[in-house]
């Protein structure tokens, strides 16, 4: 069986050095563990950067880069003319990394008694990193900056950015307004997708991000139906792909998507529509990791340190349906 010391110095400063901060090749060894671990976060666009904050770009040219040539002997455009065919379209967008901490207590006891020799690392490493992943899901988005909730106040997350975005580049908002989930409601979303030129170029991988409990409720509705789709929805033995889009991670999906029950209404949520690479998660590089010794409590403490920021570039690449009840009252 490992000494405590020999185990303890997994953690310490023999790999990290410079006050804890791990060097970049472990730090990304780190972050990619944690983000594996996640279905939305690895499917995410992940951005590593060196700055705590900063600007992005990306360029494209316009549309209809084609015109009629000029005569022979004279000179393109015509005099006059400002027409020089296409032009290169910038889209800026900026990020600020808040700082985030992280930490896990543990007694002299639980160390030596009850989670001895390599359990300890197993318990420090795996479950450490399942809950770090599951509060970056859960800030991703649920983040609201106004909320009293003290992990969700750390950052606005995905979805509060989409719904409050505004302007050409504000994603496209469609209020339900306490209807029910109905063939209906996807084709309205998939349509309003469709029919935005940039929405289009920018999804290439179209799914549904919602909580568990939409499938559930539209596989029961497809059940109700009298014909080949309903028998096939009760016995579990069709994919449930509205519009042909499948839902996303089914059937565990996005379980922290909001669900709010409002009275004489129901259930309510609100159901995304767009490509997972269009949500961005910035990391910057100097993750730090220490520990210290407590003796007056007996016990050790690990601390991480790390900078984050939830971005969505783009949000006309999503659609969102809000006010949509998802089980009424």
């Amino acid at each position: 069986m490992e000494k405590l010391n020999e185990i303890l110095n997994k953690f310490t400063s023999t790999d990290l050095g410079n006050y804890g901060i791990l060097p970049a090749a472990k730090s990304d060894e780190f972050i990619n563990l944690t983000i594996d671990r996640s279905a939305l976060l690895k499917a995410a666009t992940i951005q590593r950067v060196q700055d705590r904050a900063g600007e992005y770009y990306s360029f494209e040219l316009s549309e209809g880069v084609l015109r009629a040539a000029q005569t022979e002997g004279t000179t393109w455009p015509p005099q006059g003319s400002y027409d020089t065919g296409a032009f290169i379209i910038d889209r800026r967008f900026q990020y600020s990394c808040v700082k985030v901490v992280t930490a896990l207590s543990m007694t002299w006891e639980m160390i030596n008694w009850a989670l001895p020799g390599p359990e300890f690392e197993n318990f420090l490493v795996e479950q450490w990193q399942a809950k770090l992943k599951d509060s970056l899901e859960r800030v991703a988005i649920l983040g609201d900056t106004t909320s009293q909730d003290n992990e969700l106040k750390i950052d606005d997350g995905w979805l509060k950015q989409l719904l409050t975005s505004t302007g050409n580049y504000g994603a496209h908002i469609i209020d339900w307004q306490n209807g029910e989930i109905t063939p209906e409601l996807w084709h309205t979303m998939r349509l309003e997708l469709v029919r935005d030129p940039l929405a289009r170029k920018l999804c290439k991988s179209l799914y549904w991000f919602c909580s568990p409990t939409v499938p559930a409720q539209y596989e029961a509705y497809l059940a109700s139906r009298q014909d080949a789709l309903g028998a096939a929805a009760l016995m579990s033995a069709a994919e449930i792909r509205p519009n042909g889009i499948p839902f996303f991670n089914a059937p565990a999906c996005v379980p922290y998507m909001p669900e709010v029950e409002e009275t004489g209404v129901g259930l309510k949520t609100n159901i995304v529509l767009g490509d997972p690479k269009n949500f961005w998660l910035f990391i910057h590089r100097d993750f730090r990791l220490m520990r210290e010794h407590v003796p007056l409590a007996d016990l050790w403490r690990w601390i991480g340190y790390a900078y984050v920021d939830f971005v969505v570039p783009i949000p006309r690449a999503f659609v969102v349906a809000k006010n949509v009840v998802v089980i009424p009252a």
